[in-house]
């Protein structure tokens, strides 16, 4: 997971607000969908710019889904049809936005990290930003985000209690959604931890070291996205009164809930990385620890032997031993005799 300033290089040096007006989408062509639901009815549309004309005066719910960062225009269009600033604008546009909540008397604005395993199996993080106002809900997705197909699907086919309820619950399922993406993608990490530590008691290779470095870093960055999201739901239950109504208290506290398990859940798999990236380096020293000593042992086996060899291998003409005739023989046993000492010395002592 390679980091990204892009951002940081993008608003150097230009006003605030200034600088999504320089920052194409990068994401490939933008696309808009305007989804209208009620208990009743259903429907979803394709449009080729929003216009005023949505607007309407029908007490239904209304979904706008932005895929791909919003060029000028689409960022023009919201400014003038929803009053959005180009704080706002900037935040959206900018993919790189820490999640956060912005509550005005009218409407919300939230962002979120929206993340899920790719089909390599790696961590994808998207950025999800809301628009709650005018009874409009405006998301935009970058790169498009499977929790709003999801969603969509829940909702045509009137799963729950969503097509009942308004569009501050439409905010709340896409919240919880989320949420849920989370703890999916853990459980695939947990999986990930449970068989590096299996391997890491058989064999320490490089391969491994990379792969639970890789699995470290990306539990850090879900680390970074979830711990923001505590005190959003905490802003957002305090001001619930004023802006979503009594009746999401109940849902609030859930998904509130719901992120403190969240966070627990991934401060013990950032504990359980960093063990296991302690005892990867503990075994490999045991290993290393256990092919010394026998080294050591094969030396100082031979260190003996290779004394009375050298002694006997001195070039002195009057050697006494040499003119005997068993003297090759019993050196021979003396080396054997002396090597068996020695083996039983270290077996006795359960050095081996």
């Amino acid at each position: 997971m390679k980091l990204n300033f892009k951002k940081i290089n993008a608003a150097f040096g230009k006003p605030p607000g200034m600088g999504y007006l320089e920052l194409p989408s990068g994401n490939g062509e933008v696309s808009i969908f305007f989804n209208e639901y009620d208990s009743q009815k259903f429907s979803s549309e394709r449009l080729h710019k929003l216009s005023k004309e949505l607007q309407n005066n029908e007490a239904t719910v209304k979904w706008i889904q932005i895929i791909n960062s919003p060029d000028t225009e689409i960022s023009s269009a919201l400014s003038e049809i929803w009053g959005i600033n180009s704080l706002i604008l900037e935040d959206i546009v900018n993919t790189e936005q820490r999640p956060k909540v912005e509550l005005w008397d009218d409407g919300i604005f939230l962002v979120l990290k929206s993340i899920a395993l790719n089909n390599d199996n790696e961590l994808e993080g998207k950025q999800l930003s809301m628009i709650m106002k005018n009874g409009f809900l405006i998301t935009v997705e970058e790169k498009g985000d499977i929790t709003s197909e999801i969603l969509l699907n829940r909702i045509r086919k009137k799963i729950g209690r969503i097509r009942n309820m308004k569009t501050d619950y439409l905010l709340y399922a896409l919240f919880d959604l989320v949420i849920d993406n989370y703890f999916k993608a853990l459980e695939q990490y947990s999986m990930k931890l449970d068989r590096i530590e299996e391997k890491i008691f058989i064999s320490q290779n490089e391969v491994l070291l990379s792969e639970l470095h890789n699995v470290k870093r990306e539990i850090i960055f879900v680390k970074k996205s979830v711990w923001p999201i505590r005190e959003i739901v905490s802003e957002l239950q305090r001001e619930s009164e004023s802006i979503l109504g009594n009746e999401m208290n109940p849902f609030l506290r859930d998904l509130h809930d719901n992120v403190i398990q969240l966070i627990d859940t991934v401060e013990t798999m950032r504990d359980l990385s960093s063990n296991l990236f302690d005892i990867y380096l503990s075994a490999q020293s045991h290993k290393m620890n256990e092919i010394m000593k026998i080294l050591t042992m094969i030396s100082t086996i031979f260190i003996p032997l290779g004394f009375i060899a050298g002694f006997y291998g001195m070039n002195f003409k009057y050697m006494p031993e040499l003119e005997i005739k068993w003297a090759y023989p019993g050196v021979v046993i003396i080396m054997i005799s002396l090597l068996g000492l020695m083996i039983y010395f270290f077996k006795k002592k359960k050095w081996f």
